[in-house]
């Protein structure tokens, strides 16, 4: 260990173009931690102080530290002191001290799968008087007790770490057959993905970080994880170096590594071309390898470069010196023992089978690496090894369209042939993740870690029957968020072939009943029990035909290197003659998720068509290469049809619908392939081994909105709110209509979506024809459609329309989306479809797929209560508007309801991907304008004239609540259609009706006010602008300041509203009347006009404009000064649309006693003397009034 260093240089060059592919070997998963001291992104070269007390060793016996705790030496070599600590250094082996420090964990994993210290370890530092700054005197008061390690190697992170699980891309493979990591050919960085709980490794083409001068082991190449490239290399020249070294300050030390493989005992422990199987390690610094849970690898403490070796051929187990000081010809030897003694030692001799010191042949195993990195010095690693992957088993989770989806939690169950869970406790539980081969996977493992191997159950069940080794249940207990979970169980049984050929027998996994009977649960889940394969094949074979290059044997490791062709193809009976004449059969090439497809031809041609017609990696999984056992090895992840309809499988071969076939050619490229040049392998001697993959489908939940104005017309551009029920207050009216309001302190929706025309021809099968909708999720990740009550509402109406306020209940739960359309009436429809076929399923329906069990259905209408929904009851036949949405995006509802179903077809009718009309046009979606629509969909029988190859008849339902449902294969689609009504258009008349108001014999006495008000039949209904059924305006008697004084104001705007859907003919007149007020309240000697106007607006479109136009038609004057009705005959048009109003005063003075004028004053001044006289004059007044042209 070294405790000097110096600054890591700077980056100066990107490095990212000297990378290399690692890889992540099957049956290994890999976690890796990240300790520390002070905090995580501190300096670790020095210790903080006493080291027990800081960080991940709080509390703990096993320390990590840069300078040591405790005395050096170890316990193994000669001069090793008695009283050295597991937390120092063991020194050099030179000196005779060094290498492992043995005995620092128990022979035996803990109950929980973890080491546990053993007891009477030395493990506690004191400060020395020499050198007070290191603890490097042993105390020897206190020993180490049975404390388990899990806090190192769990998953969980926690106080002073920070934990990555499954994570990827470290090793690499070598042409020999090899899996390894060596830090002194390539550097590698771990990098965290999204969720910051896994990630993967970069490696890089050339080794990175050098030992310090101050440490005895010289090396150039050291394994730091945690550093990145930028860290530890320069780019020169093109080439990649290093100057960094390990006790430089950004290093990053203090870390752990956890791996756990399964693998199989091979036959006589040998692989491929003679070599044995091995595992072996070397490093520092801890490392202890566990094997079935006993410590096989003792290569404990804080040491100089060791290696391990385990050769499985001989059980032999050695741990040697490996550093750069040793004897490189002789390395001393610290421990050699063999697995037998290992498990002897622990007690566990009786529980596997052995060959001597080794493994029996065909035994499964368990091996655990565990890998601790403490001190603040070299880190180095080279882990190789050739272990025989047992195969995997694994589910793989998709949505309706075949995306990956991560986070669904599963749980398998052994049972018995009853399938019945009852009492018994999970064999495996997991969690979908994504995986870097882009999938989202699980993996089965038992609660160990272990991957399930169902030929090892099924080989050592002893009893009878073998129920619990050959029945099984796989249950979803939980969809990620957004999704609906698969409700019914999966139901698998256990098949093995009718014979096997060299090697283990192996089985595989299959529904229970399989899919060609109606009872199977392929037909109540979506979830499809699918099968692996791979073939090893003999190190030399033959080919069939007389005179072919192999009749005589060709070795398989030359025809591979020399790039010749070995490959494997699945073919399909065509039906017809001999099942053993290989003519009869074509060749069959896709996935699952994608559908099949058999390749145009028959016989060797049908197989050269294939192979041609195949990408890069569909042919790489069909060509035989290099594996980690060291045998040319083909594996196939996804075998068409039923494994127990393969030839392989079946007593009776009259009965096989399907066979891999191998075959073998010359040419050197599938180019170079034709039907002369290839020749089927004899494959006797082939080793065929099966897993199980598991498809299952979740629904994404998605709630579709469409916008369309009371033509059925779609709008884009309409915003809408989507609440949940704890977010709103819910008001229900008299009508049945529901409304919401936010509650306190809610300011936003849980969801906003604006609708568009994004769904017309925009490319995706997957999705529906909709112009001015969109879908409910936004996004996934953030406002997912989890099980509960929402409430749909729009926001704000596009421009020319009236918003519509009621607003949409949906409940979402496990069996889908239901949504509330509310009363007749309310603008709010809610549409059903069928849908789509979710992806699992896709074989089943697709046009040109060999079973058309799916592609025909009939789909019936319906309406469910909320309690039912509740209950997960199904609703009953109702009347509902079939529909059809057009190319235009534009969804046509027939105006009649009808309970007839509709006979769809699966991508019927330009339907792509979803269930479509039979016919061209017909309709193929049900609508409902109140309650709660649903609909049943079953299988249909088909057409006249209509065949296929394979097809399971299932109950077909007659009424739409009998026969067998198939909610959950198929989607189903919820849009709910929200209708705006136009609002009435509007039209205004601007400043045209005015008032003049005018004074002579002074100035104005005071103030005056006109009013403007509908005169019967006209209301005030339809006209903005008006106040209390009126307008007024007034004229100040400032601006009447003199006699003569004029003043014209305006009535401002009036605004007439057409009412909604008026046809382009209709018109309408409105009549007002204006006047002035309080007329007949004139002061003394004044004359006030009495007058009164009629004012008539006529509202019509304009034919040329297309625009509504309001104008004044007609403005006459229907009563004169003194109030009295002008007759109509006498009235004239005011072209000025101007009502005049004048007013007068008059003196004392110029009125006569008999004739002339005379004012109210002068009749107050003169009083009662001359009353008499006003009365007898007054007849005369009125006449000269008239004469004087006062009242005209």
């Amino acid at each position: 260990m070294a405790v000097a260093g110096i600054a890591l240089h700077p980056a100066v060059a990107a490095v990212s173009d000297h990378t290399v592919q690692g890889l992540t070997p099957a049956g290994t998963t890999t976690d890796l931690f990240d300790y520390w001291l002070s905090n995580r992104n501190s300096n670790d070269n020095t210790d903080p102080g006493d080291p027990a007390n800081y960080g991940i060793n709080q509390g703990k016996q096993l320390i990590f530290t840069s300078s040591g705790y405790g005395a050096e030496g170890g316990n193994l070599g000669s001069a090793a002191p008695n009283t050295a600590s597991i937390n120092s250094w063991t020194g050099k082996s030179t000196s005779n001290v060094g290498g492992p420090y043995q005995g620092i964990v128990n022979a035996n994993l803990g109950d929980d799968g973890y080491p546990t210290l053993a007891s009477g370890n030395y493990y506690k530092g004191n400060r020395s008087q020499n050198n007070p700054v290191r603890y490097l005197n042993t105390d020897t008061s206190v020993q180490t007790g049975n404390q388990s390690l899990n806090y190192l190697f769990n998953t969980e992170s926690g106080t002073a770490k920070k934990a990555y699980s499954n994570v990827k891309g470290l090793m690499q493979l070598n042409d020999d057959g090899y899996y390894y990591y060596d830090s002194q050919r390539n550097f590698a960085s771990f990098s965290a993905d999204a969720s910051d709980s896994t990630g993967s490794f970069t490696l890089y083409d050339k080794p990175a970080v050098n030992s310090s001068n101050s440490v005895a082991d010289q090396q150039s190449g050291q394994f730091f994880p945690f550093n990145t490239a930028d860290q530890v290399f320069q780019e020169r020249n093109g080439q990649l170096t290093s100057d960094a070294s390990s006790t430089d300050a950004d290093i990053r030390h203090l870390f752990g590594m956890h791996s756990k493989s399964t693998f199989v005992q091979p036959v006589n422990g040998m692989v491929n071309d003679n070599r044995a199987m091995t595992y072996e390690f070397s490093g520092d610094d801890d490392v202890w390898v566990y094997i079935d849970g006993v410590l096989v690898g003792d290569v404990g403490g804080i040491h100089d470069r060791l290696t391990l070796s385990i050769d499985f051929s001989t059980g032999r187990v050695q741990v040697k010196d490996g550093a750069s000081y040793r004897n490189a010809n002789n390395p001393h030897t610290y421990i050699d023992t063999t697995l037998k003694a290992a498990f002897t030692a622990a007690g566990k001799a009786g529980e596997t089978s052995f060959r001597g010191n080794t493994f029996a042949d065909g035994t499964y195993h368990t091996l655990d690496f565990f890998y601790l990195e403490r001190g603040a010095g070299n880190s180095n690693m080279k882990l190789m090894y050739n272990l025989v992957q047992p195969p995997t088993s694994d589910i793989i989770k998709v949505d309706q369209g075949g995306d990956p989806v991560a986070g669904a939690q599963f749980a398998l169950y052994s049972t018995g042939a009853d399938f019945s869970t009852a009492n018994r406790q999970p064999l495996a539980t997991g969690v979908t993740a994504m995986d870097t081969d882009g999938t989202s996977k699980l993996v089965l493992r038992d609660a160990s870690g272990t991957v399930i191997d169902f030929d090892k159950r099924y080989g050592n069940d002893s009893s009878a029957d073998k129920a619990n080794s050959t029945y099984y249940v796989l249950r979803e207990t939980s969809a990620p968020a957004g999704y609906s979970r698969m409700l019914n169980d999966m139901q698998l049984k256990y098949v093995t072939p009718s014979r096997t050929s060299s090697g283990v027998k192996s089985g595989t996994l299959v529904s229970w009943p399989t899919a060609d009977s109606k009872d199977s649960p392929v037909w109540k889940t979506g979830g499809v029990a699918k099968s692996k394969e791979s073939i090893v094949a003999e190190s030399s074979f033959t080919t069939a035909d007389a005179g072919s290059p192999c009749v005589n044997d060709c070795t398989t490791k030359d025809v591979v290197e020399s790039g010749r062709q070995l490959f494997a193809v699945v073919l399909k009976y065509d039906g017809t003659g001999d099942v053993n004449d290989r003519n009869n059969w074509r060749a069959v090439t896709g996935n699952m998720l994608d559908g099949w497809t058999q390749a145009d031809g028959a016989g060797r041609e049908s197989v050269v068509n294939a192979l041609k017609g195949m990408t890069p990696d569909e042919l790489k999984a069909h060509t035989f290469s290099l594996q980690s056992s060291g045998k040319y090895e083909m594996q196939f992840d996804d075998l068409p049809g039923y494994v127990s309809d393969y030839y392989y499988m079946l007593a009776d071969k009259t009965k096989a619908k399907y066979r891999m076939e191998v075959y073998y050619s010359d040419a050197t490229s599938v180019n170079g392939l034709t039907a002369n040049n290839i020749f089927p392998v004899e494959t006797d001697g082939f080793t065929r081994a099966f897993s199980s993959r598991f498809y299952v489908p979740n629904i994404k939940n998605e709630l579709f909105v469409q916008k369309v104005d009371d033509a059925g017309n779609t709008l884009s551009g309409v915003p809408f709110d989507l609440y949940k029920a704890d977010q709103v207050d819910v008001t229900e009216a008299a009508d049945g209509t529901v409304s919401v309001t936010p509650k306190s302190g809610v300011s936003d929706p849980y969801d906003t979506v604006t609708t568009g025309d994004q769904w017309v021809n925009d490319g995706k099968n997957t999705t529906p024809n909709l112009a001015g909708a969109n879908m409910f999720p936004s996004d996934l990740a953030k406002a997912p459609l989890t099980n509960g009550t929402y409430y749909l509402v729009e926001r704000a109406a596009p421009a020319g329309y009236v918003k519509n306020a009621k607003a949409t209940k949906v409940i979402v739960n496990d069996s889908g989306i239901y949504a509330n359309a509310g009363v007749k009436g309310d603008g709010i429809k809610v549409i059903r479809g069928v849908g789509q076929l979710v992806s699992t399923m896709s074989t089943f329906g697709s046009t040109g797929s060999t079973d058309d069990t799916l592609r025909y259905v009939k789909t019936f209408p319906g309406t469910i209560t909320e309690a039912q929904i509740g209950a997960g009851q199904q609703g009953g036949l109702a009347a509902l508007h079939p529909a059809a949405a057009g190319t235009d995006g534009k969804v046509i509802i027939n105006d009649t309801a009808s309970t007839n179903p509709l006979s769809l077809m699966y991508g019927g009718r330009g339907a792509a991907l979803q269930y479509g009309p039979l016919a061209q046009g017909g309709d193929y979606l049900f609508a409902g304008d109140e309650g709660w629509p649903v609909i049943r969909t079953s299988q249909d029988a088909r057409p006249a004239g209509q065949t296929a190859d394979e097809r399971t008849e299932l109950d077909k339902s007659t009424t739409g609540a009998d026969g067998q449902g198939l909610s959950a294969l198929v989607t189903g689609t919820v849009t709910v259609q929200v209708t705006n009504d136009r609002e009435a258009p509007k039209v205004t008349l601007t400043n045209a009706i005015k008032v003049r108001k005018t004074v002579e014999g002074r100035a104005a006495a005071g103030d005056f006010t006109f009013t403007l008000q509908p005169t019967a039949p006209t209301t005030a209904d339809g006209i903005d602008g008006l106040t209390d059924g009126k307008t007024a305006v007034s004229v100040s008697k400032d601006d009447l300041a003199a006699s003569g004084a004029s003043k014209t104001v305006t009535f401002g705007d009036l605004t007439f509203t057409v009412p909604a859907g008026s046809p382009d003919t209709y018109t309408k007149d409105y009549t007002f009347t204006i006047t002035e007020n309080d007329a007949d309240k004139a002061p003394a000697g004044w004359g006030y006009d009495r007058s009164a106007y009629e004012v008539t607006v006529h509202v019509a479109k304009n034919a040329d404009s297309g625009k509504w136009e309001a104008a004044v038609t007609s403005f006459t004057q229907t009563k004169d000064f003194g109030g009295n009705a002008i007759a109509a005959a006498d009235r004239t048009q005011k072209t000025d649309h101007t009502a005049d109003f004048t007013n007068r005063y008059a003196t004392v003075s110029s009125l006569p006693l008999t004739g002339g004028d005379a004012t109210g004053r002068l009749w107050m001044i003169v009083g009662g003397g001359l009353a008499a006289a006003a009365l007898a004059a007054g007849f005369g007044l009125t006449e000269y009034r008239r004469r004087k042209g006062a009242m005209a």
